[in-house]
């Protein structure tokens, strides 16, 4: 009797430390696995305010997309890049408005956001010339953001007009600093809409 139940005790202690094993195995292929996949991107402006550079590293070569979107959502271009572990790309948005742009990566087993400040204007050098940064920009249907980048002192008085040019809401925003502001006009009627934006002196239009 002695002798089985040794044996049964033998047998659960093998069990056991089978288990912790395998557990122990699956956790290393788990943190294998996320430092092979995990990748690092960077976005830098290029000497030139139009040019900016996408720096792409991974520990595993494969296929990368590369997606630049304007404030509105929009695709603008599609660039992609096969078998590379690492790469630099130089993108010129010369040609492009001043605003703030999206850029997508997309791999394997994940997609990076990184967005690029484009024009005179940027957060940082609103900042430094202490100029605040005013824009309106079509979200979806019917739901627009007010952005205010910088050096933004206060108050912003918002108009928004429908298109009978009649005021249809007022905001007045005592908040400084930078922020953005969600405008829901999705259960109106349908049509055209214009935002005035008053900040420091200066009143900006913007009609969608």
């Amino acid at each position: 009797m002695k002798i089985v139940k040794r044996a049964l005790i033998l047998c659960f202690a093998l069990i056991s430390l089978n288990v912790v094993a395998n557990d122990k195995e699956k956790e290393r292929e788990k943190n294998s696995t996320a430092s092979e996949t995990e990748s690092k991107v960077i976005i830098e402006p290029v000497n030139s305010q139009s040019v900016y550079r996408l720096l792409y590293q991974s520990k595993k070569a494969g296929s990368v997309k590369v997606s630049i979107y304007n404030e509105s959502g929009v695709l603008l271009m599609e660039d992609y890049i096969a078998n590379e572990s690492r790469f630099v790309r130089p993108y010129n948005c010369s040609e492009m408005p001043f605003g703030t742009y999206t850029l997508r990566i997309t791999e394997a087993q994940e997609t990076i956001t990184k967005q690029i400040y484009h024009g005179a204007q940027t957060l940082v050098e609103a900042q430094k010339s202490g100029v605040a940064k005013v824009s309106v920009v079509a979200k979806e249907a019917q739901k627009f953001e007010l952005s205010v980048l910088g050096n933004n002192n206060g108050p912003v008085q918002l108009t928004i007009y429908n298109e009978s040019d009649k005021i249809i809401f007022e905001d007045n925003i005592q908040e400084t600093g930078s922020y953005r502001k969600q405008y829901d006009l999705s259960k109106l009627m349908i049509g055209r809409y214009s935002f005035d934006v008053q900040s420091a002196g200066k009143t900006q239009s913007f009609t969608f």
